[in-house]
């Protein structure tokens, strides 16, 4: 590394991340946890019994990824829908708890809020229940959050479209949102998944797993000639700035229209991958905030990953760890 300044950044980075604001806009996810144990199978049906020991609840989905961002210390706002049921007053806790503003939430009364239920026992999945309702936002509720959206845009230094097919990010609101974003130059980064794979036309990072790259190609992808090739088929689509393709133990494969780079994966231990893909897309909307290029921010965000896998379930990365790893990543480049 000879750029001083690039090492300024990295040294301090976590520091830089105070100053910015980003927005994460979204499918709202109340992950809700039952704890027990099994210790014995029920008279009425060959099934587990449960006997419950603790209870509790996390955010996920959109709120998960701001819940990333809140931990490296950026000042993160919202902008989604609940259903006007018990489980938004919970969620609302919830973001109060991480000084999240709900400010800019919407409440629609005719769906109810995502929940995700998971029944475990020593660590594992019984089963899982959702309760949540996929259709498309209505018309005058795409209308409310796009005017908070554009309230606040103008004093973000980053926007993350973060998308679970849970109706909230339609055409219209990514469309329009992706726009109110270039004509202010402030970054889009979208982490997508099957419904409207190519809605996003114009974002500045686009970040899909494999599965989801060979499904909304219909491609078996099994060489890196065949993972050139889909990602210029689907650039040729979207014309994203970057197309940041996330490969799990293979890692990161970064395709700046014709040039394409690889990074390892950098963990050492893989204890769970839930929520790896939420810290890449919050690490890299938070790299390129401060200024970092694609380079550099793909490096961090890739750092971050091999710590959040070896994380049980979907806890974040906290400042002070990502910096120790940053600064061990860069050591022997940057000045003591």
């Amino acid at each position: 590394m000879t750029d001083p300044d690039l090492a300024r950044k990295l040294s301090c980075i976590t520091e830089l991340f105070k100053s910015k604001h980003i927005l994460v806009v979204g499918d709202m996810i109340l992950d809700h946890y039952i704890d027990g144990k099994v210790q014995r199978i029920s008279p009425e049906a060959p099934i587990p019994i449960v006997e419950v020991s603790k209870e509790y609840y996390r955010l996920g989905g959109a709120a998960n990824v701001a819940n990333n961002l809140v931990s490296l210390g950026i000042r993160t706002s919202i902008a989604g829908m609940l259903g006007g049921d018990r489980y938004a007053g919970i969620f609302r806790d919830k973001l109060s708890e991480k000084g999240i503003s709900p400010v800019f939430l919407i409440e629609d009364t005719q769906r109810s809020t995502t929940l995700k239920t998971r029944i475990m026992s020593n660590n594992h999945h019984i089963v899982r229940v959702d309760f949540e309702h996929k259709h498309y936002a209505e018309e005058n509720n795409e209308t409310l959050l796009l005017q908070n959206i554009s309230s606040i845009i103008q004093n973000v230094d980053a926007v993350i479209l973060q998308d679970y097919n849970k109706g909230v990010l339609t055409p219209r609101i990514i469309n329009e949102t992706i726009q109110l974003c270039r004509l202010r130059n402030v970054p889009v980064l979208v982490d997508p998944k099957f419904t409207n794979f190519f809605a996003y036309t114009g974002c500045t990072v686009f970040k899909p797993n494999m599965k989801e790259l060979q499904q909304n190609l219909s491609l078996e992808i099994n060489t890196d000639a065949e993972l050139t090739q889909a990602a210029r088929q689907l650039n040729n689509r979207l014309d994203s700035d970057y197309l940041v393709i996330t490969r799990g133990a293979e890692g990161i494969t970064v395709f700046e229209k014709e040039l394409r780079t690889d990074y390892p994966s950098l963990a050492r231990e893989v204890y769970d991958v839930s929520g790896a893909g939420d810290t890449v897309i919050s690490i890299l909307a938070a790299s390129l905030a401060v200024g970092l290029d694609i380079k550099n921010a793909v490096e961090c965000a890739n750092i971050a990953a091999g710590l959040v896998c070896a994380k049980a379930g979907t806890k974040p990365v906290e400042a002070t760890e990502f910096q120790k790893a940053v600064i061990r990543f860069h050591s022997n480049h940057i000045d003591a």
